[in-house]
């Protein structure tokens, strides 16, 4: 079985699961918001912000609608680029709680979601030298993605009302992404994108990512 087949065959078993669910106690909704994104672990300045808006139904089942926005920089992407991506994602996630624990909000969490992604990269490229006579050129290049992710995560109570919610990512870009100008180096809502191995000297970049992120959720509201 390829990549992509287990990639919908995972979220085809997190949908049907959701109709085979217990009762439980209540209606929640939550606010929450990515702490991890924003740390310039991939890019050397600006800022990513991912908000997010949570119903967990009586019989534990999430539904997660988040949006974000990024406007990043990174100062040499390759040997004379200055790299850019400004843009926003919206992600539409289903998931079950698959461990239901004695303490409240102390469970594990299978997640299915779709993203769209529309995202504006400009490399600045610098020609250095006598011969170039410093000649700076801008590509630009604009992409419209649609990925499907498969989100284990998990849930740790550190009060009645908030909680830190853990998240491992496995994106699978469906896309064929626009790269006429150079590789697609970051994608909103997924992240850095580029592969090991190059293409003369150049990252390729790749369909099947995964990355972690954290998560502060608050419960504003109890039904």
């Amino acid at each position: 079985m390829n990549k992509r087949s287990l990639t919908f065959s995972c979220i085809l078993f997190v949908l049907v699961s959701v109709t085979h669910a217990q009762t439980y106690d209540s209606r929640r909704l939550y606010f929450g918001v990515d702490v991890l994104r924003t740390f310039p672990l991939t890019f050397n300045r600006g800022f990513v912000f991912e908000p997010s808006l949570l119903y967990k139904t009586k019989d534990h089942t999430i539904i997660d609608l988040a949006v974000g926005f990024n406007d990043i920089r990174k100062d040499e992407l390759y040997s004379n680029v200055a790299y850019a991506n400004t843009g926003r994602y919206y992600r539409l996630g289903v998931g079950k709680f698959l461990l239901k624990s004695r303490k409240k909000f102390n469970e594990f969490n299978l997640q299915a979601c779709l993203i769209y992604s529309d995202f504006t990269e400009k490399g600045t490229i610098t020609f250095e030298g006598d011969n170039y006579g410093d000649l700076v050129e801008v590509r630009t290049q604009r992409n419209k993605l649609f990925i499907v992710e498969l989100q284990p995560n998990y849930w740790l109570p550190i009060s009645d009302r908030i909680s830190v919610n853990f998240q491992v990512r496995i994106n699978y870009i469906v896309t064929n992404p626009d790269e006429k100008d150079f590789p697609v180096y970051y994608v909103p809502g997924v992240g850095n994108v580029q592969a090991w191995g190059n293409r003369d000297g150049i990252p390729n970049s790749r369909r099947v990512t995964e990355g972690i992120s954290i998560r502060l959720v608050y419960k504003f509201l109890e039904l």
